[in-house]
């Protein structure tokens, strides 16, 4: 379904920036690299970001073909590094300092594959919904 590209390899480490952590509920959604170890794979470089709001991309991430999608933030972070939550790391079955590819994903391939059942289940009721809707307006002005 989502259009597979080369990716890059990174090396799994903790999330360090605590106060990201300790102003972000939901952290284990997101995953944090350097900003210009992606930047071949997305064609331009991830500005730093200090700011928690910014979001900056989608990303899967694999390791032996057990793939997890998490929102990604570029930072200060050291070259060739891809800092993840326990949660993250767990569901994804690595430890710290093993290696991993990181893909950019559309938006819609992150919400329809996400792991977490209530973001994935959510987006695909409410796409399901949006073309049944789609349908019925057409079968009542008989363009379909």
């Amino acid at each position: 379904m989502c259009k597979k590209t080369k990716g890059i390899i990174c090396t799994v480490g903790e999330i360090e920036n605590e106060e990201f952590i300790k102003l972000n509920i939901d952290y284990e959604r997101y995953v944090f690299v350097n900003s210009m170890a992606i930047k071949s794979v997305y064609g331009n470089k991830f500005k730093d970001t200090h700011s928690t709001n910014i979001l900056e991309g989608f990303v899967q991430i694999t390791n032996n073909k057990k793939s997890i999608y998490r929102k990604v933030i570029g930072g200060p972070i050291k070259e060739n590094t891809i800092q993840m939550g326990y949660r993250t790391r767990c569901e994804l079955g690595v430890e710290a300092n093993v290696e991993v590819r990181i893909t950019p994903v559309h938006w819609f391939c992150y919400y329809w594959c996400n792991s977490e059942t209530h973001v994935k289940q959510i987006f695909r009721i409410t796409v399901i919904g949006f073309v049944i809707a789609i349908i019925s307006i057409l079968r009542q002005f008989e363009l379909l």
